[in-house]
């Protein structure tokens, strides 16, 4: 029986995607090479996360409790309602899909500020720190993770936009957080693609369960000086263990 090869690294394969679109002409020929490596790239992403989901489904409960405070920037004309997850319902992310309910938390305050400067021009933003109180988190940053579900974690981190804008691939991040999101995880810990080295909280809010929940840190000033309402200053688990 023939062994099955491996998938090859995404790092490679999207390095080399990018530089056929960089250095493309108008010609039909250099079109052709493009597309065929946007095929080849589709492929082996969903190759790889495939691969991702097998691991997961076969591993034991990889899942960890997370209690602790994490941080979170808003922009001006949202910091009354911070822990609103409508911008996840209209537009995609590293790690979701729109219209997949999806808050991006921060370890670290500056990291926050770090992201939006990523992603935005610069703009007013005030950062809030958020009580988080998870019951089943998968860590991505752990390599016994890696190992048990044969994560390609670096790639989490590759550029995703010109995938969705040029070819409407799916990114592998977005398909390894969409498996997580069926396993029933309630969020996924990562890396930090802006702040190399820190991590970030991405939580699935349709998968809270009843003893889990997201607070506005209610030691912190900030909510009652904008006048936040209580329903706006948490999110409360609903999902009930099967």
């Amino acid at each position: 029986m023939t062994k099955r090869r491996p998938p090859r690294p995404l790092e490679q394969l999207l390095a080399e995607l990018y530089a056929d679109i960089a250095k493309a002409g108008p010609s039909p020929l250099d079109a052709a090479v493009v597309t065929t490596a946007a095929a080849d790239a589709a492929a082996t992403i969903k190759s790889s996360a495939d691969l991702f989901h097998r691991g997961l489904t076969n591993a034991r409960d990889l899942g960890r409790p997370i209690d602790a405070v994490y941080f979170r920037a808003v922009a001006a004309v949202w910091q009354r309602t911070p822990l609103s997850i409508a911008g996840s319902r209209r537009t995609h992310g590293r790690y979701h899909r729109r219209p997949d309910p999806t808050l991006y938390l921060c370890e670290r305050p500056e990291t926050t500020l770090a992201e939006v400067r990523m992603f935005t021009l610069p703009r007013i933003t005030t950062t809030f720190p958020v009580v988080v109180k998870l019951r089943r988190v998968l860590d991505l940053t752990d390599p016994r993770v890696a190992a048990a579900t044969g994560l390609q974690a670096p790639a989490l981190l590759l550029p995703w936009e010109a995938l969705d804008d040029l070819f409407a691939i799916e990114a592998y991040s977005q398909l390894v957080a969409k498996m997580a999101r069926l396993s029933l995880f309630e969020g996924i810990l990562v890396e930090s693609a802006a702040a190399r080295g820190q991590k970030n909280l991405i939580v699935f809010t349709d998968n809270l369960r009843e003893a889990s929940s997201l607070a506005l840190d209610p030691t912190d000033p900030t909510a009652d000086a904008l006048g936040i309402a209580e329903a706006d200053r948490s999110i409360i688990g609903q999902l009930e263990d099967s």
